[in-house]
């Protein structure tokens, strides 16, 4: 159990270290940054960090594809906003994922950053856990 709060420490301080200025960060939302731009930055095939199997495919369709050991998993809707499951900030950008059928109960997850410096990483923190989900591109 403490292993894995070091980790997970090591992680973030690492995540931090690469972030820069540019991030889009749950602290706050940069100015030059717009929605239309990070959904343009996070178009194309992004690969888990610590699960090269598992892998999504944003598409300019605002499709999400998710794969699984080269198999398609699940197709989702995906949208980038200020507000998901009744949480709005003019400070924070959500990655919100739902299936056409359970558009009103969608997945949400926090934006810490997409591709800040052109570090090729896309990364992610769930609102429910506080969990930090990190992929890069191939």
């Amino acid at each position: 159990m403490m292993i894995d709060k070091i980790l997970h420490v090591k992680l973030l301080l690492t995540l931090l270290m690469f972030s820069g200025g540019c991030c889009h960060s749950q602290n706050r939302k940069p100015e030059n940054d717009t929605i239309a731009q990070m959904k343009e930055e996070i178009q194309g095939s992004w690969i888990m960090k610590n699960d090269a199997t598992s892998k999504l495919i944003f598409g300019e369709n605002g499709q999400v594809k998710e794969y699984a050991d080269g198999e398609l998993i699940s197709t989702k809707n995906y949208d980038i906003t200020t507000s998901c499951n009744g949480e709005t900030s003019n400070n924070t950008y959500f990655l919100k994922t739902f299936a056409e059928e359970e558009e009103d109960n969608p997945s949400c997850a926090y934006i810490e950053g997409i591709n800040c410096d052109n570090n090729h990483i896309l990364s992610l923190m769930t609102t429910n856990q506080g969990k930090i989900i990190v992929y890069e591109r191939p």
